[in-house]
């Protein structure tokens, strides 16, 4: 957009220069030839760039593109949300008991949201930093992506003797709010983004299952690589085994729904979409590694059944969707 709009602004005021060159002062004709030549040939490239313009325009509006184009956004998020893949089977992670991580830490301080607004940012380093230098137990209530309004409990720190200024400043500054959601450790940003597309062709108005077949294809492969990615732990402990931060955190379970739920919600009377979206989790389930994966996967197959059960009118589609998973989940 900008070089096609800078080549004609440019290409406008150079003939104007050239008009304004053009005279026939003191009885003597000046035509520059050379430069009316030079501006023939910018129109002529202006054409061009103009047809250039109106096919990138066409093209970019089309529904692939657009989910081309958000599952690269989300892939290369990824990489950076999750940068770690894990090797071997992955040792589920012991929730501890709450109120013993709360022994001789007598005294609550509650971190506030200042304002309104969506975050953006959390610096978990820099939390956990607080509570080993001044020996705290945090519990982070929020994580990237959620909506917060103005005086929300972002964190409650638990101390010995109540939490110091200067270290609930540090705490202050270690998350950013804002207007909008921002996909950098928001992963679910560009999921949401995917689903809506999917929703909005599956709307009576539009009735498109081909798009959010195609949506639910790129999810698939997004879903697919996180089964073998490292998940934040919910409980970060110092060198003793004391658990120091208590964290709300991305999980598997909540990346499969946050992709599938609305999806299969608004597919209902969809045949096709159901079927593919069946498939889809019957592809995902040969690449989970652990048995909360698995046991995630399978929940989200028996909800996809129980949908289709209420919605296909015709028997033999409801046949063909149970053949998919009759030999994973058995009590369909």
């Amino acid at each position: 957009n900008q070089v096609v709009l800078g080549s004609y602004i440019s290409t406008f005021v150079y003939c104007l220069l050239v008009l304004n060159a053009t005279n026939d002062g003191a009885g003597v004709d000046f035509i520059p030839e050379i430069s009316i030549i030079i501006a023939i040939v910018a129109a002529v490239a202006n054409i061009v760039l103009l047809v250039i313009f109106i096919h990138h325009i066409s093209m970019g509006i089309q529904a692939d593109k657009v989910i081309s184009d958000i599952s690269t956004t989300l892939n290369k998020n990824l990489g950076s949300i999750f940068p770690e893949e894990v090797q071997g089977d992955e040792v589920q992670e012991e929730a501890p008991d709450p109120e013993e991580m709360k022994k001789g830490h007598d005294q609550r301080t509650m971190i506030i949201s200042p304002k309104g607004g969506y975050m953006q940012y959390l610096n978990y380093n820099t939390v956990f930093s607080v509570a080993l230098e001044d020996d705290l137990l945090i519990f982070v209530n929020f994580r990237p992506g959620d909506h917060l309004v103005q005086g929300s409990r972002v964190m409650e720190v638990f101390s010995q003797e109540g939490l110091a200024e200067k270290s609930a400043r540090r705490l202050e500054t270690t998350f950013l709010l804002g207007k909008v959601r921002t996909p950098y450790q928001d992963a679910e940003f560009s999921i949401h983004q995917m689903v809506e597309i999917a929703v909005r062709a599956l709307s009576p108005g539009v009735n498109d299952p081909y798009t959010a077949i195609t949506c639910v294809d790129n999810l698939t492969s997004t879903i697919c690589h996180l089964t073998r990615v490292r998940f934040p732990p919910r409980y970060r402990c110092d060198e003793e085994g004391r658990v120091r931060v208590v964290a709300d955190v991305l999980t598997f379970e909540g990346m499969l729904n946050a992709a599938f739920n609305q999806i299969r919600q608004f597919a209902g009377g969809s045949p096709a979409v159901l079927i593919r979206l069946m498939e889809s989790l019957v592809t995902i389930h040969q690449f989970v590694r652990t048995d909360h994966q698995k046991r995630a996967v399978q929940n989200q197959m028996r909800m996809v059944y129980r949908m289709a059960e209420c919605s296909f009118v015709e028997k033999n589609d409801l046949s063909d969707l149970k053949d998919r998973i009759k030999a994973i989940v058995r009590d369909v």
